[in-house]
């Protein structure tokens, strides 16, 4: 006999790889914080929900993955191109010479500046850089970031734990200080018989 629970336990852990994998390709294409998802990433892997190794790897290709379809995209005019475009008007701007003079470094640093991640795959594509300056680079600033934030996710779930046992420790340290401040007096007063009545 098949036991459910574990088969169901199974299902779930293989396809949460594919799960990181859909979710870190689609928020490659979104203008929102990557770094959030490595880290809950990192920390349900600390748990034991997924293999850390399993999860870096899956988060790297959604990534990867995510931030080709948004150069190509960009890159071919498609639709997206002029939402995008007005969305971050402002940082184009300002990132546009950097990105010309300096392409390989901008692509690499701008994965790492909150905020910014997104402008890398958004620039090379509208500035027509090169797909393999383009890759390269994004793909040397990801093999840096999808492993130090599933790390750091990973490592505060075993932080979290000693502090939680701690917090423990000294709730019930604590406890038994106060105890021991209201059960010592009354049993002084009542040995000196302070609640007789007189």
């Amino acid at each position: 006999m098949i036991d459910i629970q574990s088969f169901i336990l199974n299902y779930i852990n293989e396809f949460s790889y594919i799960g990181v994998f859909l979710l870190t390709a689609f928020i490659a294409l979104i203008p929102l914080p990557e770094e959030l998802f490595l880290l809950l990433a990192g920390y349900f892997s600390g748990k034991g929900f997924a293999e850390l190794d399993k999860v870096i790897l899956a988060a790297y290709l959604g990534i990867l993955t995510g931030d080709n379809i948004l150069y190509y995209l960009i890159r071919k005019k498609h639709y997206l191109h002029g939402m995008y475009t007005r969305v971050v008007s402002t940082r184009l701007k300002k990132w546009k010479k950097p990105m010309k003079e300096h392409t390989g470094k901008s692509i690499f640093l701008l994965r790492f500046i909150l905020g910014l991640r997104f402008l890398g795959p958004l620039m090379a594509g509208t500035l027509k850089v090169r797909w393999r300056t383009f890759a390269f680079f994004n793909f040397l600033a990801v093999l840096v970031f999808v492993p130090f934030y599933i790390f750091l996710g990973y490592y505060f779930n075993n932080v979290s734990d000693l502090i939680i046992r701690d917090v423990l420790i000294m709730k019930y340290l604590v406890l038994g200080g106060l105890l021991l401040v209201i059960i010592v007096p009354y049993l002084v007063f009542l040995k000196n018989g302070f609640f007789k009545r007189s």
